[in-house]
């Protein structure tokens, strides 16, 4: 396998390369001069942050075309390099390197490499190939001395079957289903989805229809039946039946239970029967999906459609829908109506002021507000809504800057509902308030107070633990050591790690030397694979009590790490260890077949349909998670596959099971299967050509994506390496990468390359430290350079700095996993 990421020429002709250099370097200039500002700001980016400048380089990359294995001497080489070719992303080369297999006169090979070139045709559209490559592969299937297996055999009449419809071959496709189904019965709804739609496509809609009542009446689930009938349902109101529709919705309404998910069918009902000119039936549904729930969207919009209708609505649960949907004048209207005829024993007055002050202080009425709330402080006092009625006057007081009035009704709540939970919170957020404005005298005198006047509270241990961390910041050690005491003492499950770490680290600043040694062998012996089990174990090396370099520190870290006894890595040794904790019940790969969804995910994942097989396969795990035997099992087959995300998940729930208190006191292959290292050449390839040490790549891609090529992330971070698309850009443009794009960052090659790249890149452009590269790749290379500056070199005080939650995690999670992946591998390494 080539040393070297791929990168496709756009052009093969060797006269335009000129050209295309040519066309880089003017792109590189006009960027220098126009470019956009790439400051470096404390705006976070989840997964990977805006990039730094830099110096951009002066030639463009042009990808070459993937060479070829090294002399592929064998049919059996060649077919193993081109699924490699498929795994790492490189579809175009992965089908040339086929295209020999499938001559070949082994049959055995022929049918796979024709299965597998079928498969990346059709991903990419190429109908009258794939059905070329169909053909080839059934002429060797026939040619096999046995038959072939049914997952295969109608994995590959699927195919036929979506490339006949998309060659209008309508009636070959629909004799290629009829045979799928003969061999992958458990495909059959699947299959009717997609027959029904091949259906729709070329103008039969109601034999459409049939193959998708086919596949609810067969449907295993509910939510799948569902799901079915609201396309049917959608496919009828497309086509201008909407009577149809609505009886549709309503045999939905029949079986769902799910209050929210009945109010957005009842919406939809309404609507279908408005069209179908059934105002009687539409205002029914719309009025129950007003009433079902309340907070819904689709409640809003069902109470506009009766509003536009000019149909009576109660004026309370008009304010309210309006209040929960944001519309504040028309909630203000609402209720306005309501209390003009509320009577006094009407339950839902209190509530009505408490709305209608909320939507007045949205509109800034600041008057009104006011007037509301203080007739619930003064005529509802045992209303349960009296502590949202303070909260709101006090809301109303700050946002008027009116401190007196703020004051004195502070004063006044806690006076008159002294242990009012929503008071807790009040204080909680006023003493976290105040440490982050830097008073932490102010802030230690309200958070005290809450810990003592509401000792149960959630939040009483994080105010403990960030009073400590104030007063060790401040000097103020003797109150820190305080601080921390009750926390072990009261709270002791509260990070009991990272109050470990501190604790001793207070008495370090303290000179109680012998205890802080003491308190930090004490937290590394307890939780010796925790972040701050690690760095107590680094900190007792030290001579100075400091933290530097804990990731540099690794390797001797993780040198002692317990073992075993007479395990030899293997997948038989892990099952005795199994059996003797689990007891007999052996689960082997072979009895997979009938847990639910695991035939179904295959054959999808055979066709090339990644994103669908994990939809089915993703609540496999969770359905086998207390049986041990099955999730081995699973978490093997799995890695097999290369759904390493779920292996890990299978194998997590195993650990979860096991007696074994530590990850390093399973089994050798389990641990393996946990802290896996997948595309290995793709990723001793990047971290090579960018000088990023391999361990550090495998534990941040562990924690980026999980090793799930196609993950994406709320910030639309994308692929093993979760780079942004305009963090993908700027790489390409700083390369002179010709040719790139956004959905390339899915496949492995160009992902695990850019990854390591920008690792490097932020790793020279901050301060060499790998612990603010990681906080850089992060959450921005401007946040890892302003929190380093404003710790210093120490990487727990770096840590403790930061701000934002999401980074902190992040960097403890990668230093966990590199502890593990250096016990694993760092003698290979």
């Amino acid at each position: 396998m080539s040393c070297q990421p791929a990168f496709r020429a756009p052009w093969n002709l060797r006269f335009r390369r000129t050209w295309v250099v040519a066309l880089c370097l003017l792109a590189v200039c006009l960027t220098a001069a126009c470019g956009r500002d790439r400051s470096r700001d404390l705006d976070v980016e989840v997964a990977t942050a805006t990039p730094v400048p830099g110096p951009t380089l002066p030639v463009a990359e042009i990808g070459p075309t993937p060479a070829p294995p090294p002399r592929a001497r064998t049919p059996a080489e060649a077919l193993a390099w081109g699924r490699q070719l498929e795994a790492d992303g490189q579809a175009d080369a992965a089908v040339r390197a086929l295209s020999g297999v499938v001559q070949a006169s082994d049959p055995a090979l022929a049918w796979q490499a024709a299965f597998v070139q079928t498969r990346l045709l059709v991903q990419s559209g190429q109908w009258a190939a794939a059905d070329e490559a169909l053909d080839r592969f059934f002429a060797a299937a026939d040619r096999l001395g046995e038959p072939l297996d049914d997952v295969h055999l109608g994995s590959a009449w699927i195919q036929r079957a979506i490339v006949r419809g998309a060659l209008l071959d309508t009636a070959g496709a629909e004799d290629a289903w009829r045979r799928a189904i003969e061999h992958l019965p458990v495909m059959e709804v699947w299959i009717h989805r997609r027959w029904g739609r091949m259906l729709f496509a070329v103008g039969r809609p109601e034999q459409g229809l049939d193959h998708w009542r086919t596949a609810a009446e067969l449907a295993p689930t509910v939510s799948e039946q569902a799901y079915i009938l609201l396309s049917m349902a959608g496919q009828q109101e497309a086509r201008g039946l909407h009577e149809e529709a609505g009886g549709i919705y309503e045999e939905i309404l029949d079986f769902a239970r799910d209050p929210a998910y009945r109010t957005r069918i009842h919406y939809m009902a309404g609507q279908a029967w408005l069209e179908a000119d059934r105002p009687e039936q539409a205002f029914s549904h719309w009025y129950q999906a007003a009433e079902t729930q309340r907070e819904s969207w689709y409640a809003w919009l069902s109470l506009s459609r009766l509003i536009e209708n000019e149909q009576e609505f109660d004026p309370y649960n008009r304010g309210y829908i309006n209040h929960a949907a944001g519309s504040w004048e028309a909630a203000v209207g609402a209720f306005d109506t309501y209390l003009e005829t509320a009577e006094a024993s009407d339950h839902r007055l209190p509530w009505a002021l408490l709305y209608a002050g909320h939507s007045l202080a949205e509109l800034e009425g600041w008057v009104r507000a006011v007037s509301h709330y203080r007739r619930i402080v003064e005529e509802f006092p045992a209303c349960d809504c009296i502590g949202a009625a303070w909260h709101g006057l006090l809301r109303v007081y700050a946002a008027v800057d009116n401190t007196d009035a703020y004051t004195q009704a502070l004063a006044d709540f806690r006076a008159a509902h002294p242990h009012d939970p929503t008071l807790a919170t009040l204080d909680a957020n006023e003493g976290f308030a105040l440490l982050a404005q830097g008073d932490a005298a102010a802030a230690g005198e309200v958070l005290a107070r809450f810990a003592a006047d509401f000792p149960e509270h959630s939040r009483v241990p994080e105010a403990l633990f960030a009073l400590a961390e104030a007063a060790l910041a401040n000097g103020d050690y003797g109150l820190a050591k305080g601080y921390w005491r009750k926390l072990r003492e009261t709270h002791r499950w509260y990070r009991p790690a990272e109050v470990g770490y501190w604790s001793a680290r207070t008495l370090w600043e303290m000179d109680e030397r012998e205890g802080a040694r003491f308190a930090w062998n004490h937290t590394a012996s307890t939780w010796p694979e925790s972040f701050h089990g690690l760095a107590s174990k680094q900190a007792v090396r030290r001579s100075d009590g400091s933290s530097q370099f804990l990731i540099e520190d690794m390797a001797v870290l993780a040198a002692d790490a317990p073992a075993l006894e007479g395990d030899d890595g293997s997948a038989r040794f892990a099952r005795q260890w199994l059996g003797w904790w689990a007891g007999d019940g052996a689960v082997e790969q072979a009895g997979l077949a009938d847990m639910p969804g695991l035939q179904q995910g295959e054959t999808l994942l055979a066709l090339g349909l990644r994103q669908e097989a994990l939809a089915v396969l993703n609540p496999v795990p969770e359905q086998v998670r207390q049986d041990p035997h099955a999730l081995l099992a699973l978490a093997e087959w799995f890695a097999e596959q290369e759904l390493y995300r779920l292996s890990i998940l299978s194998a997590r729930y195993l650990y979860f099971l096991a007696p074994s208190t530590r990850v390093s006191e399973l089994p050798i292959h389990v641990q393996e299967l946990l802290f896996p290292r997948p595309w290995s050449d793709l990723v001793a390839s990047a971290t090579m050509s960018h000088n990023v040490p391999e361990l550090y790549f495998w534990s941040l891609l562990r924690q980026e994506s999980l090793f799930e090529p196609t993950a994406v992330s709320g910030s639309n971070a994308i692929g093993l390496a979760q780079v942004i698309p305009d963090t993908g850009d700027w790489v390409a443009l700083q390369r002179g990468i010709v040719g790139f794009e956004t959905a390339q960052l899915e496949r492995p090659y160009r992902s695990l390359d850019f990854g390591a790249w920008y690792l490097r890149r932020v790793w020279e452009d901050v301060d060499r430290n790998w612990l603010t590269a990681l906080v850089s790749y992060n959450a921005g290379p401007g946040n890892g350079s302003y929190f380093r500056d404003v710790a210093g070199a120490d990487d727990l005080e770096f840590l403790a700095a930061i701000t934002l939650a999401e980074p902190v995690v992040y960097v403890e999670a990668i230093v966990v996993n590199l502890y593990h992946y250096t016990r694993l591998y760092g003698q290979a390494q």
